[in-house]
């Protein structure tokens, strides 16, 4: 054998040897990769798993007229076959407590809500996103029912105080006060008109 034939035949051995050790770098790479997906895929099942489990030990409990100890979360969501979301109970980062329910096009038409300083309320809304009625009760004990039109103006606003007077506020449409109905907390009628503003209706 020649030199020259030596010389390649070692540089067919290196080329073979290089070869073998990418193939069994490639090879260990892709078993650590299943190795990887088979512990993802266990994650997951297991999460579902107890997912599953909780829900149903909270149906059973359910079921015997227990209480469920906890299930705690921010917001809960339902959806439609479609995937639009038709209902929403959320706690917002303010503090807010609101139960949102949504019409076929997603569209918020009622709204259950707890502002952070304890007020209760609940607001009507019309297909374009505007508030048309709103019923209230005030951190000072007052009661308000309030009717909006489509402009989102105040129209009339019926109110009941904590010293017993109740009285009802019309506005026109530029939402100023025209016409005030009541009793006062003593029992006396009270009958208030204004006159329209220069240049308004």
């Amino acid at each position: 054998m020649t030199h020259t034939d030596r010389d390649r035949e070692y540089r067919v051995r290196e080329l073979h040897a290089t070869l073998d050790r990418r193939m069994e770098a490639l090879e260990n790479n892709i078993h650590a990769r299943r190795r990887l997906r088979s512990a993802s895929l266990l994650t997951a099942v297991v999460a579902l798993g107890l997912s599953i489990l909780g829900l149903t030990r909270a149906r059973d409990a359910l079921v015997r007229g227990e209480v469920y100890p906890e299930l705690e979360m921010r917001a809960l969501v339902l959806r439609d076959g479609e995937g639009l979301e038709r209902a929403a109970l959320r706690v917002g980062e303010d503090g807010n407590v609101s139960l949102s329910l949504r019409d076929d096009g997603a569209r918020a038409r009622l709204r259950l809500s707890v502002l952070v300083d304890g007020s209760p309320g609940v607001s009507l809304l019309d297909e374009n996103g505007d508030t048309r009625a709103i019923l209230g009760f005030l951190p000072d004990g007052t009661t308000t029912l309030v009717f909006a039109d489509a402009g989102s103006i105040a129209r009339s606003v019926l109110a009941l105080t904590p010293d017993g007077a109740s009285r009802i506020v019309f506005s026109d449409a530029l939402g100023d006060t025209r016409a005030a109905v009541g009793v006062d907390g003593n029992g006396r009628p009270e009958v208030n008109t204004m006159a329209a503003i220069e240049g308004g209706s």
